[in-house]
């Protein structure tokens, strides 16, 4: 998961086009969100000591407003980790495959269409 997440990583994802969201305290990075291909969420990551505190909901809806913006017209997917399937559920979200080990993370496929 670090190697994903390094900076090196993202830098990739930035550079094939991935669009990034971030959330600050202070100078502190606590929170970051990716989307690719105006659709897929690559990350969505807060800080273990600012869990809670709706920041990775508010970095989700910085990232559909801008989809929408581009046009998407409200269909959303992405592998999620299974510790998190029930923020996303809460979301809308609905699983639409099985459990998948890869990269030494357990992940399911979900997606979300807004109507």
């Amino acid at each position: 998961m670090l190697r994903l997440c390094s900076a090196e990583s993202i830098r990739s994802f930035v550079e094939r086009g991935d669009v990034y969201y971030v959330a600050l305290h202070g100078s502190q990075i606590i929170g970051v969100a990716g989307i690719r291909d105006n659709g897929h969420l690559t990350h969505n990551f807060v800080d273990d000591g600012f869990h809670r505190q709706g920041i990775s909901r508010e970095l989700w809806q910085l990232a559909t407003a801008e989809c929408s913006r581009q046009g998407n017209q409200g269909s959303y997917n992405l592998r999620v980790s299974t510790y998190a399937i029930p923020v996303y559920k809460k979301w809308g979200f609905v699983q639409t495959g099985a459990a998948d080990h890869e990269h030494g993370i357990t992940s399911t496929q979900i997606a979300l269409t807004v109507e």
